[in-house]
């Protein structure tokens, strides 16, 4: 079905941008540039719900989650939502895993995206990422002071197409379960409306 929508969809944004090439008029312009918007919208759309209903592979691949967490902090600093008040945090040291340097950089990033829009009403945001290791383990910790959660919402936070978002589609935090669920990583959440919330990722060491 994703696949028979996106055909369509490229044949219209297509013939858009054809049509806006012979139109001068600024308002049609406009409206050629939001109909394009609103196909990319459905594009992601439709290329997350793909990702959530794949059936995933078994990890089998050593992966350094330093590397990963550094990767998702770089893309972060360079983000247009992000406070130029943020104070980030990092403690991150070589920790080995098995799994898909791909799949755990998404589920990273979407934890980590999700505390940056949430404290954006926060005047002195703080971001913290930390890595532990036990003899067994490896724990990731991103913590931040945003608006928290309430216990309904942490406790639907993973259920496809629930959203708290005006604009968000509900499948970023379920793809998120989904992949660290194949990688055999458990995930706790510790949240306070109005203190933020702490999202520990435990992995089994490679």
């Amino acid at each position: 079905i994703a696949h028979e929508i996106r055909n369509p969809l490229a044949g219209i944004s297509g013939s858009i941008e054809l049509l806006s090439q012979d139109k001068s008029d600024p308002d049609e312009q406009k409206l050629m540039r939001i109909i394009l918007r609103e196909i990319d919208r459905l594009n992601n759309l439709i290329t997350e719900f793909l990702d959530y209903s794949k059936p995933d592979k078994s990890p089998d691949q050593p992966v350094d989650l330093s590397f990963i967490l550094d990767e998702v902090a770089q893309n972060i600093k360079n983000h247009p939502e992000l406070s130029k008040n943020l104070k980030m945090n990092l403690n991150i040291s070589k920790s080995i895993v098995l799994g898909f340097s791909d799949k755990l950089k998404q589920g990273f990033l979407n934890i980590v995206m999700n505390a940056v829009q949430a404290m954006k009403d926060q005047p002195e945001p703080q971001l913290g990422i930390v890595t532990e290791q036990t003899a067994n383990q490896v724990i990731i910790r991103i913590k931040d002071n945003g608006s928290g959660m309430t216990e309904t919402v942490k406790n639907r936070i993973f259920e496809p197409f629930f959203t708290t978002k005006s604009k968000g589609t509900g499948l970023g935090m379920a793809i998120t379960h989904k992949v660290f669920d194949s990688h055999q990583a458990k995930i706790e959440i510790d949240s306070q409306v109005g203190v933020g919330t702490e999202f520990k990722i435990i992995f089994n060491k490679a």
